[in-house]
């Protein structure tokens, strides 16, 4: 009964979550539960804050859009005695996210409301150089001022950490942030330690492709290829609406696909990676020339893997897919080999958010299955 009542209400702040908002009524009748059974499980939600009421005093003046409320069938008069449904809505006011986005060149850290709206936010030089302790503290500190910066009380209720490579997200730790720390590093134990409240581990695409479920249009898919480029290149599967994570959490990673043979050695201890090729250091470091051959490397990598994973859509996002010219030889490439795949290629609609929306996603969806509780 435990594990049904979990289901339901994750089932049911999924829904208001999706829609902005919604009545008991709506809500019994599209997820198929009682109206007994909404208030059993609202209830509690509501007298804690994390739902309100439409108009409440309780969802403040930054209240999340819960949609109109239902009207009568027939705004004919004689009018229908009784009052419209009232809306439940997520309350933006029910607390805090401080989200850390740990890249090889730049960390951003960002304070956002429990379902992703930023608040403020700052980003520093990610130093490789320095002892990971004395790193995170550094994170640690200015997500202290950030958060002393917010002016209405609201509590923290969670931090979210999204980093590069290899990441066990049951212990939070960092196994191998490629081209920052080659050890293990335990940034949950420091955050938890720093704030209190739950912390959550990430890879930083996975997390992204969360965001892409639930912030773009990419929940209408079943099945998706998330590929970042710039500075590095990474990328993660979705199957069924759910992360595919494989048995080392790294299913799908192309960045680290051979793509070389013999080639310069990578991060991650490897040579030839495709990451070693069309990376931001290897273009760097090539004459202009170059570009051509990254860039198709780039786009038979792609297209390899479009062919095996035959998803429903494919979504990049990252600096360099960023620049139209460097986006538009890419696809040119890609066409040039199957031009059908095209038409399943799109790029983020999150490239705004991108410095927040992948940690503020998984906190969001730990909250809604219940994973982690204030």
């Amino acid at each position: 009964m435990t594990g049904i009542k979990s289901a339901n209400r994750a089932m049911l702040l999924q829904y208001i979550f999706e829609h902005g908002g919604a009545s008991r009524k709506t809500l019994a009748e599209t997820l198929g539960l009682t109206p007994a059974a909404i208030t059993q499980i609202t209830r509690p939600m509501l007298e804690e804050g994390l739902l309100v009421e439409a108009g409440s005093p309780a969802a403040g003046e930054g209240q999340m859009s819960a949609g109109p409320a239902e009207q009568p069938e027939s705004n004919e008069a004689p009018k229908r005695a009784g009052r419209h449904q009232v809306q439940l809505a997520l309350n933006p006011a029910y607390g805090l996210v401080l989200c850390v986005n740990v890249g090889v060149d730049t960390t951003d850290i960002s304070v956002c409301s429990l379902w992703g709206e930023l608040h403020r936010t700052v980003s520093v030089e990610t130093d490789s150089h320095a002892a990971p302790g004395d790193f995170l503290d550094r994170i640690i500190g200015l997500g202290r001022q950030l958060l002393a910066d917010e002016e209405h009380g609201i509590p923290l209720r969670a931090v979210s950490i999204g980093i590069v490579g290899e990441v066990d997200r049951a212990r939070g730790i960092s196994r191998h942030a490629y081209g920052i720390w080659d050890k293990e590093v335990d940034p949950a134990s420091a955050f938890k330690e720093a704030f209190g409240v739950p912390v959550i581990v990430e890879n930083n695409v996975r997390s992204f492709a969360m965001a892409e479920l639930l912030f773009d249009d990419c929940k209408a898919y079943d099945s998706l290829l998330v590929v970042k480029w710039g500075p590095g290149v990474g990328s993660t599967i979705i199957l069924k609406k759910e992360i595919y994570e494989g048995s080392l959490s790294a299913a799908g990673e192309i960045g680290h696909m051979i793509a070389e043979p013999g080639g310069k050695k990578c991060t991650c201890g490897r040579r030839g990676c495709l990451e070693t090729v069309v990376g931001a250091a290897a273009l760097k470091e090539h004459e202009s020339a170059y570009i051509d051959y990254a860039f198709d490397t780039l786009a038979r990598a792609i297209v390899n893997e479009m062919t095996i994973l035959d998803p429903d859509r494919v979504v990049l996002y990252g600096d360099f897919f960023g620049d139209k010219k460097m986006r538009e030889g890419v696809l040119s490439l890609i066409a040039s080999y199957d031009e059908s795949y095209l038409s399943r290629i799109a790029s983020t609609g999150l490239s705004d958010r991108e410095a927040y929306i992948g940690p503020a996603a998984e906190a969001v969806s730990a909250f809604i299955r219940g994973d982690v509780e204030a």
